[in-house]
């Protein structure tokens, strides 16, 4: 908040409202949004989703789901889930509403036995690597059922991935050691002249959020549109997710009826 201030001002800093929530915790997540977002605007034009566990070590959630998907897929879809009827309200304004799901190019490294079609899958043992990666294949698998799903029937709300690249913040200087006690000396001391700092790697969702005037792509940064992988175009892969997102969050979470 305070560097808010220092680059925009007191004005800006009074406008901004900051809420810590627990996004692998599905039910008090659900409150949170709906209580301190949802009830409180009548408007709703960006969602960006951007929160997510890095390449970090094995760990299950309290409702036992691997904490990387928990985190960078089930939270997001609580999140948006929760806000689609003030988007969608927005939207029949005439609005151009957009929703950035940040995934990233690791989502090639999702492992080869990836189908989404059981928790029991989900928890099964992976590197770090291939779980992060899996995550981020669902934040782009997620992007494409939306995309077919929502902007379908609402053709001014634009949902896109995006990937930022590799980005100087704690995840890659100090929680990659997590994972990686040594080979993690790699990504936060040898690669970090490489790194993007945190303004160079927003370019990416920045145009997702405020330039981009198409649907169900996947952009890298700075605001270049690339395929993905195969796993990553599959139609059959994102339905099979999005009926396992149902199955882990019944009886937790209310979802809007474009998840259904």
């Amino acid at each position: 908040m305070n560097s808010i201030e220092e680059s925009l001002g007191a004005d800006a800093r009074k406008r901004v409202t900051y809420i810590t929530v627990e996004q692998s915790e599905f039910q008090s997540l659900a409150d949170s949004i709906k209580n301190h977002i949802a009830a409180k605007t009548d408007r709703l034009d960006i969602l960006i989703n951007n929160a997510g566990r890095g390449i970090m070590a094995r760990q299950l959630n309290s409702d036992g789901i691997d904490s990387h998907m928990a985190v960078n897929h089930f939270g997001h879809v609580v999140i948006t889930s929760q806000l689609l009827p003030l988007l969608k309200h927005t939207a029949k304004s005439g609005n151009i509403i957009r929703i950035v799901n940040v995934a990233s190019n690791l989502h090639e490294s999702s492992p080869e036995d990836t189908q989404f079609k059981t928790v029991e899958e989900l928890n099964r043992e992976y590197s770090p690597k291939e779980l992060y990666g899996r995550s981020k294949l669902a934040n782009i698998c997620f992007t494409k059922y939306l995309d077919k799903h929502l902007h379908g029937k609402y053709s001014n709300i634009l949902i896109n991935a995006v990937h930022p690249g590799i980005v100087d913040t704690k995840q890659t200087s100090e929680y990659i050691h997590d994972a990686y006690p040594i080979l993690g000396y790699g990504m936060s001391v040898l690669s970090k002249p490489f790194q993007k700092t945190q303004f160079e790697a927003c370019v990416s969702s920045m145009y997702a959020a405020t330039v981009t005037e198409r649907s169900g792509e996947y952009i890298a940064t700075p605001c270049i549109v690339e395929k993905g992988s195969d796993k990553a175009n599959d139609p059959k892969l994102a339905e099979n997710l999005m009926t396992l997102t149902r199955e882990v969050l019944r009886g937790k979470v209310k979802l809007d009826d474009a998840f259904q």
